[in-house]
């Protein structure tokens, strides 16, 4: 009865806020009730309509939804977005021809300022509906009767791709580019949506590639072109296009234009692996820095970039091999010493001889020229750079290795007595770096008390680059405290691996387990036995020993790396694919709960062909 009372406003205002906050609080069902009878009390006032249509829809009540919406055209003004609301339900409804209807209508409605985006809200709408090819219709539309010519264009180069109408969608993007070549960027990211899928990203590019003609070819074409190539991994081509877009810079400009566009073009092939091509392009840009560096002295310095480049590509290529020629290595380290002696840039130089001074010690073990090498950058610094910490820190990684601890510790006080002297808030970290390598000669040492006191000083900041590291030598010590002889073999044996000697290293590695078979640090300590084998290409020794920790230590909680290290070396290093496989499924049957159990199975699948 209190309801058939008309409603007077204090209390249909009450209603109402109530009724947003329902819908607000996605309260859907409670919303509906109120917008309901307040509707009913007031039917045509357009927000109650609103509200009653939003939570009809909501709730996927879409034959009432209509029924509204009908009711407000008869006796309301049409409107843009009654219209789209209308299509939106009898596109659910799937009435297709009355929802493409009402899509019409709301486009005829479309007037002034919103004229943009209201066509592209029509759009987003019917191609969430599906209809994808009348969506394309439309936008050629709008775009004929736009005030401006080449709006839409992106939108409709992006759908017709999406219906893979690739030769459209290209003519489309070259038209933009065209019209603007600012462009460019936008259109290499529009086609890297839809070339995700490598089954279809060649057949793509090539529908690109086919509609530029190379002599006619705007520059910004032809750096699409070149875009193009490097997507198809065909590097050589992409080469050629960057030749002729050099060219055409020095054509249009001065000699003092050639060679930044192979530059950039060789430094991004070579992070990306193409170090033949790498090499080509970067002695291409050298010739053109030179040629215009009458003109313009700064071109020197690009000479030098371009120069190290290629030296750094030339390392690359070494490195990728399985076993690169010590001759050649050698020659490079001398490359980069006399690059670095011919250059008054000492930031490039110092690039150079971090390079030689990595190669000589981490590549070679040449300690002699490592030291050699890391010294000269220290005596050519008039300052402490970055560079020059790194070198301290390198040579003292040396000594390290050449089991000189006294040596190591006195590296670390000449780095200590100069940022003590600056004060800087940067060198923060520096001191954490310092402390964790004080620690790690205590460690080697034996001294194992006072290697603890200065890895706690590092993790109280979790926040450090180092706390990890800290953390990880703090627990080695602290779970082997017990045994304290194993611990100091299992020490020396990690001093004597960082250095050349690598017999005496898997020696001590082999004796922990025969001499303190209960000793914590024992697993361990075959697993690093087992990695010097590998590097020593003892693969079938490094089996056995796998074999024998799996019969001796049945209790270990390393013992599910130790049957997984057994898979992976037969995998990769034997070949032995099935035999390999089928050990990955007994790992996934035995240890179930281990966190090498995701790279297992993933493996396990890979071996067995399957697809997904």
């Amino acid at each position: 009865m209190l309801r058939a009372q008309p409603m007077d406003d204090r209390t249909f205002a009450n209603q109402y806020r109530i009724a947003r906050v329902f819908e607000e609080t996605r309260d859907i069902s409670n919303a509906l009730r109120l917008y309901a009878e307040l509707h009913t009390a007031r039917p045509d006032m357009a927000e109650i309509s609103d509200g009653l249509f939003r939570c009809l829809y909501a709730l996927k009540r879409y034959a009432e939804a209509d029924t509204l919406l009908n009711q407000r055209l008869s006796r309301e003004p049409e409107t843009f977005d009654l219209y789209l609301n209308l299509a939106k339900v009898r596109s659910r409804l799937n009435k297709k021809s009355e929802s493409l209807d009402a899509f019409a209508h709301a486009e005829k409605l479309i007037k002034g300022m919103g004229y943009f985006s209201s066509s592209l809200l029509i759009a987003q709408i019917m191609m969430d509906a599906g209809y994808q090819e009348e969506t394309l219709e439309m936008l050629i539309r709008r775009r004929k009767t736009s005030e401006e010519s080449d709006q839409f264009t992106r939108e409709i180069a992006a759908l017709y791709f999406k219906l893979s109408k690739y030769d459209d969608g290209t003519k489309e993007y070259l038209a933009m580019l065209h019209s603007n070549e600012q462009d460019l960027s936008y259109i290499e990211q529009g086609i890297s949506r839809f070339t995700a899928d490598s089954s279809v990203r060649r057949q793509i590019i090539k529908v690109v590639t086919s509609h530029i003609d190379i002599d006619k070819a705007t520059p910004a074409e032809l750096r699409l072109l070149g875009w193009c190539y490097g997507e198809l991994k065909n590097y050589k081509g992409a080469l050629q296009i960057f030749l002729k877009l050099d060219n055409l810079g020095v054509k249009n400009s001065s000699a003092s234009a050639g060679g930044y566009e192979l530059y950039q073009f060789a430094e991004r092939i070579r992070n990306e692996g193409a170090l033949d091509v790498a090499v080509m392009a970067y002695n291409e840009a050298i010739k053109r820095f030179r040629e215009g560096a009458g003109n313009d002295p700064q071109r020197k310095y690009f000479v030098s970039m371009a120069e190290l480049g290629a030296l750094k590509t030339k390392e690359a290529y070494f490195r990728s091999l399985p076993d690169a020629p010590h001759d050649s290595l050698e020659r490079l380290v001398s490359d980069y010493q006399n690059y670095a002696s011919a250059q008054l840039q000492s930031d490039l130089a110092f690039d150079a001889l971090l390079h030689a001074g990595e190669l000589s010690f981490k590549v070679l073990h040449n300690y002699p020229i490592a030291q050699y090498v890391y010294e000269n950058i220290i005596s050519r610094s008039q300052s402490y750079t970055e560079k020059t910490r790194d070198a301290f820190f390198a040579l003292e990684e040396i000594a390290l290795a050449q089991d000189d601890l006294a040596a190591a510790a006195l590296r670390l006080d000449n780095i200590s007595a100069i940022i003590a002297k600056r004060r800087r808030p940067d060198d923060l970290e520096t001191a954490k770096h310092i402390q964790l390598e004080l620690a790690r000669i205590d460690y080697f040492n034996g001294r194992f008390d006072s290697s603890i006191a200065k890895l706690d000083s590092i993790i109280t900041d979790p926040n450090s680059d180092f706390a990890n590291d800290a953390i990880a030598l703090h627990s080695l010590i602290t779970e082997n405290t017990g045994n304290n002889p194993a611990l100091k073999l299992f020490a020396k044996a990690e001093l004597q691996s960082l250095g050349k000697d690598m017999n005496a290293a898997l020696s001590a590695y082999r004796s922990i387990p025969e001499t303190y078979p209960s000793a914590t640090i024992a697993d361990e300590s075959v697993l690093r036995a087992v990695d010097i084998l590998l590097q020593q290409k003892k693969p079938n020794d490094a089996l056995v020993m796998l074999q024998n920790m799996q019969e001796k230590m049945t209790t270990s909680p390393l013992l599910d790396k130790a049957v997984f290290r057994e898979a992976e070396i037969t995998e990769v290093t034997l070949k032995d694919k099935p035999k390999a496989q089928r050990m990955y499924e007994d790992f996934l049957e035995r240890f179930p709960k281990s966190s090498l159990t995701t790279e297992a199975r993933k493996r396990a699948r890979a071996l067995r062909g399957d697809s997904f």
